[in-house]
């Protein structure tokens, strides 16, 4: 009885000494699989687009950078149909007459979600 006390505890100070050596150590980022080439070229789109909005000169200018965005997506995903794209889910619920809200972020600046009708 005595040594399955001493092994217990001997357990638990392992592992309490772990977690305090863990605690030390910078977090380690787990590693990413790597985006998808359609996700990419989404993002640098959603990017240039972004660019060219902040330097335009007036709101005639800002406000063409819009349609111009939308073709260029609209070129390049000729589905709203995406597999394999790497985010972060942020929301994740349902409305009150049972449909999905999903909110997912892509990067700091790109943030998809559903809405209910």
């Amino acid at each position: 009885m005595r040594t399955g006390l001493l092994g217990v505890g001997g357990l638990l100070l392992s592992a309490v000494l772990s977690v305090a050596h863990a605690a030390d150590d910078p977090p380690k980022a787990p590693d990413a699989p790597p985006m998808p080439a359609d996700e990419v070229l989404f993002l640098r789109v959603i990017e240039e687009a972004r660019t060219a909005y902040d330097a335009a000169p007036n709101n005639m200018v800002r406000g063409a950078t819009r349609p111009a965005r939308m073709n260029k997506l609209c070129t390049i995903m000729p589905s709203p149909k995406v597999k394999g794209w790497l985010g972060t889910v942020e929301i994740l619920n349902s409305t009150s007459k049972g449909n999905g809200v999903l909110t997912v972020r892509l990067n700091e600046h790109v943030v998809l979600h559903t809405w209910s009708i």
